[in-house]
């Protein structure tokens, strides 16, 4: 299968991208682009360069089976990213690993999930207006 083939491209409010990626034997990764200014997460991977100043961090999450309901696939397992840049910490990416078929109703629910997950409301009408908690 080409790459073409095993990567679909999504837009919700004409700026944020939602990747789904083929893993083969019924598995996919979707990949949300998120922002928020903020870290939530304790006790994350690190991984740094110049001499700590700058990292990414990652926080994997095991889906609660009664609120994170596709059609057809189980999610696995969501993995949260976020940077670290001297003292700014961001939240960035969030993907979502599952198995079995999506609709274009399960992406957008991932979608907006993701934000919820890092504790924001997510874009609605306005691309700029994130709804993010304290």
């Amino acid at each position: 299968m080409s790459v073409e083939e095993r990567v679909s491209e999504y837009w919700f409010l004409d700026y944020y991208r939602v990747l789904v990626v083929d893993l083969g034997d019924g598995s996919r990764f979707i990949s949300v682009d998120v922002y928020r200014r903020d870290w939530r997460f304790k006790d994350c991977d690190i991984e740094c360069v110049g001499d700590g100043k700058y990292c990414l961090l990652y926080k994997t999450l095991k889906p609660d089976p009664s609120k994170y309901v596709l059609s057809r696939a189980r999610i696995e397992r969501i993995v949260v990213t976020g940077v670290k840049a001297s003292d700014r910490y961001e939240t960035v990416n969030v993907r979502w690993f599952v198995k079995g078929d999506l609709s274009y109703s399960d992406i957008e629910k991932i979608f907006y999930w993701s934000w919820e997950l890092i504790g924001c409301q997510g874009p609605r009408d306005n691309p700029w207006y994130h709804g993010c908690s304290e």
